[in-house]
């Protein structure tokens, strides 16, 4: 009887060690598990900014922007060293912590305390805030301003048309200054809106839909049959 409970006593202490080394295994397993999906979830992040710097940047150029030193921008917010920064004529530091830096070739980047950064370049200021927005002035008097969060950019033009493109929806609205309105849906659905109120849709599969001022409408199937609603 003495050895089988010692027997007995031997084979739980082997049990509980075994739980213990399983444990342990398991804890480790876990914390290397989490510290991967935390490496991932950065690379994710950068990947998900780099990419919509890139797309703000072709935005900028296809309103004319001259942005010639973007590769300079890349290289100041992520440190890599892609292309040499001209030479630095002055730098100042004002009372409040502004720093005002000229260089050579005329660029101006001015940099806030708060985090906000100004770039004068040629026929081009950018600002770039805190939060992420990016507001950029054309010599011409062209303002394209990028919502970082909502991501959506706003331009105005001299003439008092107002652009809206919702880059989540690929929504792309024009704002007249008669009041009119052209909006452009992801699916490809164009609306028209004149100063009156009266609105016609256009459909991607060819249905348009008009709607006078009183709130009647009119639908017009692709085969050309008419019905009123």
């Amino acid at each position: 009887g003495v050895k089988e409970d010692k027997k007995e006593q031997v084979v739980m202490q082997e049990e509980e060690v075994d739980d213990d080394v399983y444990n342990e295994e398991e804890e480790i397993g876990m914390a290397l598990a989490e510290r991967e999906l935390r490496r991932m979830g950065e690379i994710r992040e950068r990947e998900k900014e780099e990419m919509e710097r890139e797309e703000v940047e072709k935005k900028f150029q296809e309103f004319g922007v001259e942005l010639e030193t973007s590769k300079v921008y890349r290289a100041e917010e992520y440190g890599a060293a892609e292309r040499r920064e001209p030479d630095i004529t002055s730098e100042t530091t004002a009372p409040d912590g502004r720093v005002d830096t000229v260089y050579a070739d005329g660029k101006i980047i001015t940099k806030y305390p708060n985090g906000t950064k100004k770039v004068t370049h040629e026929n081009c200021t950018k600002v770039t805030f805190a939060n992420g927005d990016i507001k950029t002035t054309t010599a011409d008097g062209v303002v394209v301003y990028y919502y970082h969060t909502a991501q959506t950019y706003h331009t105005s033009y001299p003439d008092g048309v107002q652009v809206y493109e919702f880059v989540s929806t690929n929504q792309i609205e024009h704002h007249y200054p008669n009041g009119a309105k052209e909006i452009v849906y992801g699916d490809g659905t164009r609306k028209r809106i004149d100063p009156s109120g009266r609105e016609e849709s256009v459909f991607s599969d060819g249905v348009i839909v008009r709607r006078d001022g009183e709130g009647r409408e009119v639908v017009t199937k692709i085969d050309g049959e008419s019905s009123i609603i």
